[in-house]
């Protein structure tokens, strides 16, 4: 129980190569979190309300109050687990979650997929699941918080114009009206 409390932290993780910042926002009743690709600048960034966080834990089978989960998630990111329980933060694509899923459910046996729309499944593939893994002795439980792709990279920079070329001749007496040599 207890009054509010609010907690933020970010640190600069790597995942397969991946580098990102990753920020944690929360207070009794919300979580946020913010997730930018440090090359590139992608950024992808959900609001979890306490119901829903409990809710993922509860359906992993490993229940936790919505203030114990944000504790977890800020231990792990600041990497001070004890060594009793172990956490770690992961991110993953869509694809790397599929991969895991269909590892979890025995290997090569492929799940039916549930066919989604063009529009969803691009939406799909856009996200990034930060996980967080808590292992025990006895037990490994991934509770995956999905993040919507906000913020695309900016397109390239197009090339520096060239500079403009000196008109061969021009009107240098700096009156407006155009002789037989201005362009």
């Amino acid at each position: 129980g207890g009054g509010r409390y609010t907690m933020a932290a970010s640190a600069f993780i790597a995942v397969r190569g991946i580098e990102y910042t990753l920020g944690l926002t929360a207070d009794e009743a919300a979580l946020r979190i913010d997730l930018q690709q440090a090359d590139g600048g992608h950024i992808w960034s959900a609001t979890f309300d306490s119901h829903y966080v409990e809710e993922i834990t509860r359906k992993t089978g490993s229940f936790k109050r919505f203030g114990a989960f944000v504790s977890m998630l800020r231990r792990a990111l600041a990497a001070d687990a004890t060594d009793a329980e172990s956490l770690k933060i992961d991110v993953l694509t869509y694809a790397d979650l599929q991969v895991l899923k269909q590892r979890r459910a025995g290997g090569a046996a492929a799940q039916p997929q549930r066919t989604q729309p063009a529009a969803a499944a691009a939406d799909s593939a856009q996200r990034r699941y930060v996980i967080l893994t808590h292992s025990t002795a006895h037990d490994r439980t991934h509770f995956p918080l999905p993040l919507p792709l906000i913020a695309p990279p900016p397109p390239p920079m197009p090339p520096p114009p060239m500079p403009p070329r000196a008109p061969r001749w021009s009107d240098t007496s700096g009156v407006g009206g155009g002789g037989a040599w201005s362009r």
